[in-house]
């Protein structure tokens, strides 16, 4: 009788090491794949969020991506003109991340290489200008800085933020009298709204 209590013993605790082995495995899998399914092209602002006459030049389209660049389960890119003769324009990039920890990571490996002080391209280098230092109310981190870009002779503003599993890359060319400060400020609340809309839906 002893004998059998003991296998029935070891037979159910076999079992439920099988199942527990079933749930941290599940676990992990949610962890490692935990994003949302919206498409990315309603998460990307459009031509209205800009100035008078500023146009779509480019996109929607998958980013083309690199070596080295961020690996992401998908990716958009759009990028925005003023008129000519003109030189102003930016550009948003979207990059859809496993889960929010890998959107995180590569918040922070993004950080070091797009506004990097010490690269040749940096006449000055990045910091915030005075009449504008944005800090988003909707991301989990996010930072926005300006420099002179040595390669094109202007000044170059960058924003990046993490919204959960997404980061966004926002780029700009400023020009007095065309895209100044405030008309990037309206971007950047334009861009915060539009997030803020979807991922708080989903939730």
């Amino acid at each position: 009788m002893k004998g059998k209590l003991l296998k029935l013993g070891t037979f159910w605790g076999v079992v439920g090491c099988l199942a527990c082995c079933s749930l941290v495995v599940g676990g992990m899998n949610w962890l490692y794949s935990a994003h949302r399914d919206i498409p990315l092209d309603k998460l990307l602002i459009d031509a209205s969020a800009f100035p008078d006459g500023f146009y779509v030049s480019y996109g929607p389209v998958p980013r083309r991506q690199a070596d080295g660049e961020i690996v992401a389960v998908d990716t958009r890119v759009i990028s925005f003109s003023a008129p000519s003769p003109s030189q102003a324009g930016a550009g948003e990039s979207l990059y859809l991340n496993s889960n929010k920890w890998a959107a995180a990571a590569e918040y922070r490996d993004q950080l070091k290489i797009k506004v990097n002080s010490s690269s040749i391209a940096s006449v000055t280098p990045w910091k915030a200008p005075d009449t504008l230092s944005y800090q988003s109310s909707v991301a989990n981190q996010s930072y926005f800085a300006c420099h002179i870009n040595a390669i094109i002779q202007r000044e170059v503003c960058k924003y990046l933020a993490q919204y959960d599993e997404y980061l966004v890359i926002f780029s700009a060319r400023t020009e007095q009298g065309t895209f100044e400060y405030d008309d990037i400020r309206r971007v950047l609340e334009a861009i915060d709204a539009r997030m803020a809309q979807y991922l708080s839906a989903e939730k």
